[in-house]
């Protein structure tokens, strides 16, 4: 008889112990989804633009080395290179026809380009 009682117990333990278990997943995957959206990390205007900023590094960098490419508010496409004067001197106004004829089909068409020395 005491047998037939731990027996009924363990079972029940067991079962209501899996019912608890399997009963709480449940609870979190029938819970009701917020509607707000994510907002993207980058439109699609700025991803064109890194994607053009980086074409624009990888051709100088062809020809060039010591020199920064970036971009500013103000619609301005900036390229500081470092270096002596005679080197600045002389890759300016290649490094500027350069970036004009890859943007002018870009996104950053209307940026003022800005070739500085560091």
């Amino acid at each position: 008889m005491l047998k037939r009682i731990l027996i009924i117990a363990g079972i029940l333990i067991v079962g209501i112990t899996s019912f608890s278990l399997l009963y709480k997943p449940l609870e979190v995957d029938t819970s009701v989804p917020t509607k707000e959206k994510q907002e993207p990390l980058a439109t699609k205007e700025e991803v064109l633009n890194i994607t053009t900023l980086k074409r624009v590094s990888e051709k100088l960098h062809e020809k060039y080395e010591g020199f920064v490419v970036k971009m500013n508010s103000n619609k301005e496409l900036l390229i500081q290179v470092e270096g002596k004067e005679e080197y600045f001197n002389s890759a300016k106004k290649d490094m500027e026809s350069i970036v004009k004829s890859i943007i002018k089909s870009s996104t950053l068409k209307d940026y003022t380009i800005i070739v500085e020395r560091l």
